[in-house]
């Protein structure tokens, strides 16, 4: 009799992992905009000494009220994510304690998904549409982390100089004016990792005139790679 129940028990466990599986494969078709991750090239992994992903993760939406707020947030499928999922949800939990008890709801697009790296935009619209925020965040996979604009330089890098050269040739070519003290290169700033490079995300009257609207301006890998040390996570998209 103990014998058919551990069989009957084995047999049960088994049919719930594969379940599981199954719901992962089949919501992991799109991403929260509707859209399959993007599938980029592959790299041998003897180019890089860190990364230990170089795919697109499996990636589906789950949701959760916190408050009145609704928020949903990115569940990695894959095996071995757990310290990441973890800081997924803790960003998504802590941008919706920031936009304060205020009905609403909070959702994430994910912007990039490959070589180890992540980047979402998180949004937030309060139940009336008069309230709205965003933000962007960036992971690390290989070690759950999120990442932060020096990470993308690596260690003991002065980028700064580098990204105002940049952003006031962008300024002059569309023509935007700043305003206050202008864009900021700390580890405060808004980017979203891109194939060849990041780009610097600012909101409207964050650090230019209303005409600029809410730009993001492209850092090319090719403008920044004579100044990147060996850890730099923009290495990985060379």
């Amino acid at each position: 009799m103990k014998s058919v129940l551990r069989t009957t028990a084995y047999v049960l466990t088994l049919l719930l992992i594969a379940v599981s599986a199954c719901g992962c494969l089949l919501s992991s078709s799109t991403d929260a905009g509707g859209t399959r991750p993007p599938h980029g090239q592959m790299i041998n992994s003897g180019e890089l000494s860190q990364s230990i992903l170089r795919r697109p993760l499996s990636i589906i939406p789950k949701t959760l009220m916190r408050g009145e707020c609704r928020v949903k947030y990115p569940y990695v499928c894959d095996s071995g994510m757990d310290l990441l999922n973890i800081s997924l949800h803790s960003t998504l939990m802590e941008f919706a304690s920031d936009c304060g008890e205020v009905a609403g709801t909070v959702d994430f697009v994910c912007e990039f998904n490959n070589y180890g790296l992540l980047s979402f935009t998180l949004n937030f619209m309060s139940a009336d549409g008069s309230d709205t925020e965003s933000r962007t965040a960036n992971f690390n996979c290989d070690t759950g982390e999120p990442v932060c604009l020096s990470d993308c330089f690596g260690a003991g890098v002065d980028y700064a100089p580098r990204l105002g050269e940049i952003v006031s040739a962008s300024m002059e070519e569309n023509g935007y004016t700043a305003i206050g003290m202008g864009p900021r290169f700390d580890d405060s700033a808004q980017f979203l990792f891109t194939y060849g490079g990041i780009f610097l995300v600012y909101r409207e009257y964050e650090a230019f005139s209303f005409d600029a609207g809410a730009p993001r301006i492209k850092v090319r890998l090719s403008s920044v790679s004579d100044i990147l040390t060996q850890d730099a996570l923009l290495n990985r998209i060379k």
